[in-house]
């Protein structure tokens, strides 16, 4: 029988057993992870909306000159004077002889300030009292206009849409189904007068009333679980930012209509019909965990993390969820430490993608 060398053995074996160490440091140096973190998160959707206001046009009501006394974007009255639409056509020129005679009437007067002749003085006031005649002529003339009041209290704009045309009001939001919405024509018009003229009918412009502002967003059954009625939401868009609430979710057959009310006066919606938001529906502090980093063990769902004392990995279960969607499982840290769950914590080394070999080894 042949004797075994056990010096031999035991060598091949210490060799064996660092060359299984070195792989397992090699392996262990690899395995990848992540420091956790609480941060804010926003979850959100992005969606065209069609932006509701109660508006309404305003039309000249008689042909002539028209003086607006309103800039764009101004802040008006109901019954304040908006415009005037003069009966002369030739408003302009009168302006300027109005001028002409206060200045020249003045240049009168400052001469007979003058030490000259009583028949000079005479002859002077005699021009006078032709200017002032011929001003007086041209007052009356000018004082010959209607005024166009505002029909409600809101801000002016000088634009106008295609779907204005035809009407003086725009639907309310109880009238607007998906249809509208889809076939909604956004083409804008701006309110222009040659040469200042205008005609009975003519389109002046719009009075928008800042206090009502809605937008109405097209989902889909999965999009409208995600917001109820009267909870605060979020349009937001590049800079602007601004706050709401669900004022209604209108179900069909084809879909559903999400109704947000604005609660503050935004100027830069003012003048638009349609606008792209990220419609934010709920903003949380959490732990973020991707799904591919978790696994199921005695049928609990969790992840491993690296042990602080052994590195070694350890299984902790997930705790306090909060919310997740098809990537990713949001935990509420603060939550879960207050009500001392034992679960992931903040700065806890998440190891990445797990699997039978990282889950087993000790992580450098």
């Amino acid at each position: 029988m042949r004797k075994i060398n056990y010096s031999k053995v035991m060598i091949i074996g210490i060799i064996l057993y660092i060359f299984f160490q070195i792989i397992i440091n090699i392996l262990g140096k690899s395995v990848k992870t992540e420091a956790l973190e609480s941060k804010n998160y926003e979850f959100s959707i992005n969606k065209d909306g069609l932006i509701i206001k109660n508006e309404t046009l305003i039309s000249s009501e008689y042909t002539g000159v028209i003086d607006l006394l309103v800039s764009n974007n101004e802040k008006v009255k109901k019954g304040e004077v908006i415009a005037r639409v003069y009966k002369n056509n030739n408003i302009k020129n009168l302006n300027i002889d109005l001028d002409k005679l206060n200045n020249d009437i003045k240049k009168l007067q400052q001469e007979l300030k003058k030490d000259i002749s009583y028949a000079s003085k005479e002859l002077i006031n005699t021009k006078i009292k032709l200017k002032e005649d011929e001003l007086e002529n041209i007052t009356k003339k000018l004082s010959e206009y209607y005024e166009i009041f505002s029909p409600i209290s809101g801000r002016i704009s000088f634009t106008y849409n295609e779907k204005d045309k035809n009407i003086t009001k725009l639907k309310s939001i109880e009238d607007i189904n998906i249809d509208y919405i889809k076939n909604f024509s956004d083409k804008k018009y701006n309110v222009e007068f040659k040469n200042s003229k205008v005609n009975e009918g003519n389109i002046l412009g719009r009075v928008i009333d800042t206090s009502e502002i809605y937008i109405a967003f097209l989902l889909d059954d999965k999009e409208a679980k995600l917001f109820e009625n009267n909870k605060a939401v979020f349009l937001k868009k590049d800079n602007l930012k601004i706050r709401g609430e669900v004022y209604d979710i209108k179900k069909y057959e084809k879909g559903n209509i999400l109704i947000v009310k604005i609660n503050s006066e935004n100027e830069e919606i003012l003048n638009e019909n349609f606008k792209n938001f990220d419609i934010i529906y709920n903003e949380l502090e959490c732990i973020k965990i991707k799904k591919s980093s978790t696994k199921t063990v005695n049928n609990k769902l969790g992840v491993f993390i690296v042990d602080f004392e052994s590195s070694m990995p350890k299984f902790v279960e997930i705790k306090g969820i909060e919310y997740q969607d098809d990537e990713y499982i949001y935990i509420n840290y603060y939550k879960n430490k207050k009500e001392n769950l034992k679960s992931v914590k903040i700065y806890d080394e998440l190891i990445l993608n797990p699997n039978i070999i990282n889950t087993k080894i000790k992580i450098e």
